[in-house]
């Protein structure tokens, strides 16, 4: 079972409480806002600040080559991903993003009364 948690300086911790291990790493320039596994708890899905959203080995910490950076010009701070695996939801202030990890194509649903 693992549990991770994101600080505000950027770096996040991952506990491996089977094994009774952690692993540390500066993973965002500014704080991090949300943090969520897949469902086999091997990727772990990562927003902060800046804008960014990235996909980390949560076995071994190692960035993936997907860096994602929403258009938003508010930091997003929620992520969630779909059972499948397939699909990726941002949320920030003004927006719903939601990105199709096969593709790397993404949709934004505007949350803002007009």
């Amino acid at each position: 079972t693992k549990t991770a948690m994101g600080l505000q300086d950027g770096n996040i911790t991952v506990f491996d409480t089977l094994k009774n291990q952690s692993a540390s790493w500066k993973a965002h320039d500014n704080g991090v806002t949300d943090l969520h596994f897949s469902p086999d708890a091997n990727l772990l899905f990562s927003v902060a600040r800046e804008g960014t959203i990235k996909i980390w080995n949560a076995c071994n910490e190692f960035l993936l080559e997907k860096e994602l950076i929403m258009d938003s010009p508010t930091s997003p701070f929620l992520v969630r991903l779909n059972p499948a695996g397939t699909l990726l939801a941002t949320k920030n202030a003004d927006a719903f993003e939601i990105w199709d990890l096969q593709t790397n194509t993404k949709k934004t649903v505007d949350t803002q009364q007009s």
